[in-house]
């Protein structure tokens, strides 16, 4: 949603996003220049990584256009082995 908070709580492997709230299982590494809340304006998602101690991400880049994504991912693991 536009001008959504998000942040870290205490750097608990806990994110908050405005009224929700997602829980990781790993270490959350914030911003080498320490920021660890944003405002995510209108037209602009934040994008995590899947292993925050080696991920580029929108932590280091900040909220990125909509227009910036490509594709949408359609498949979870496991995959079906046949």
């Amino acid at each position: 949603l536009p001008n959504e908070q998000m942040g870290t709580r205490d750097a608990a492997p806990q994110l908050t996003i405005s009224r929700l709230v997602f829980w990781r299982d790993v270490h959350w590494l914030p911003h080498p220049n320490g920021q660890d809340n944003w405002t995510i304006p209108a037209g602009q998602l934040f994008l995590l990584g899947d292993c925050p101690a080696a991920s580029r991400d929108s932590r280091h880049w900040g909220p990125l256009p909509v227009e910036a994504v490509l594709g949408v991912v359609t498949e979870t693991l496991p995959l079906q082995q046949e």
